[in-house]
């Protein structure tokens, strides 16, 4: 196995000294744990318990993965300021949140790197995720060999994840969820949900529509979108219906 990593200078690394990447950066499910023994591992097929996530033995190297650390490290810091900096407010088509001093683009790197580390991966858990033909790209960008300008298919919105009464800001960093895909505004794209905020990621030739361009995080100096309800997501009813077939399958077999 060699590693699936990228040079400075865009061509591919030759490492073979490969290491457990982990998909979800493992700082994100140190956050989920707080305190906690493990994590649980929720899936169509069963619940489990895992210490800080899924990773990869065949996919990077030490060094291209502590490339992509910055961005992780990074991203953290700013989704840990969120529950206490976020400047919530009411407005005739909901509610709104903004976080300012963020710097968009590497918020953004982050969302695509995350996606690619999933893309190129063959855990049995991310095999319907791919970018296509958009995978070197991707990876010359969030490994600094590109600017992420030179990728305009890739645009991140965000929204701000509203839990039960009195668990928050709590409740907004207890889980996360692997990317699926979505269509936002009839663009084709992958959405998941960290440490308290849905992630739309847009991979598509058309640009979000004008009406969407004040949330787009590319290029930004703010996170900016709109606040949901977590019973109103599609996140909350798969967790639901996991959790209903792990039941069914724990219940007892009467008698022939």
């Amino acid at each position: 196995m060699i590693c699936n990593g990228i040079l400075s200078n865009g061509s591919h690394c030759t490492s073979v000294d490969l290491i457990d990447a982990h998909i979800v950066p493992r700082g994100f499910a140190r956050d989920v744990m707080d305190g906690s023994k493990h994590n649980m591992l929720i899936t169509p097929e069963r619940i489990s318990t895992t210490q800080h996530g899924i990773f990869d033995r065949h996919i990077l190297c030490a060094d291209c993965d502590r490339r992509l650390g910055d961005l992780d490290n990074y991203a953290l810091r700013v989704l840990r300021r969120v529950p206490k900096e976020a400047v919530r407010t009411s407005t005739r088509d909901g509610e709104c949140f903004t976080l300012d001093n963020v710097d968009g683009d590497k918020f953004t790197k982050f969302a695509l790197s995350l996606l690619w580390r999933a893309s190129i991966s063959a855990r049995p858990e991310f095999r319907s995720i791919s970018l296509g033909p958009y995978d070197d790209a991707a990876g010359k960008v969030i490994f600094g060999a590109e600017s992420l300008s030179n990728l305009p298919s890739f645009e991140l919105i965000v929204a701000l994840v509203k839990g039960p009464l009195g668990q928050e800001p709590e409740f907004a960093r207890r889980f996360y969820s692997k990317p699926h895909r979505f269509r936002l505004a009839d663009r084709n794209g992958w959405k998941f949900v960290l440490r308290g905020l849905q992630f739309f990621a847009k991979l598509d030739r058309q640009p979000f529509p004008n009406s969407l361009k004040p949330a787009v995080i590319n290029a930004n100096d703010r996170l900016f979108g709109v606040v949901v309800n977590l019973s109103e997501t599609s996140e909350h009813d798969a967790m639901l219906e996991m959790v209903q077939a792990e039941l069914l399958r724990k219940r007892p077999t009467s008698p022939g």
